[in-house]
């Protein structure tokens, strides 16, 4: 996209099973009991740095207890995945689901 000059934009919802990804350190090794930090975090602060914006699910947060101190820098937390992906679509985004 960037060499062809083409307007882009990503955003990515984490979610349920999922949501542990945008954890720092602490509170991923306390979650899925390691001593080695969050091995996702260089690959998400690049993603952040190429422009895509990563959002945590709110009711994951809640589920979990995890706070805004919890999360990695500059993840933004939304009501709920399922109302946000909704109103991205209805906004022209495309979902894409793996």
């Amino acid at each position: 996209f960037d060499r062809s000059k083409t307007k882009w934009t990503i955003k990515a919802v984490f979610h349920g099973a999922m949501g542990y990804m945008l954890l720092n350190d602490a509170a991923y090794n306390k979650v899925r009991k390691s001593d080695k930090g969050n091995p996702f975090k260089e690959v998400i602060a690049d993603l952040q740095k190429s422009g895509i914006e990563l959002e945590e699910c709110g009711q994951t947060a809640r589920s979990n207890n995890w706070t805004n101190a919890d999360l990695l820098p500059s993840i933004k937390v939304n009501a709920g995945a399922n109302l946000r992906i909704t109103q991205l679509v209805q906004d022209g985004y495309v979902q894409l689901q793996p």
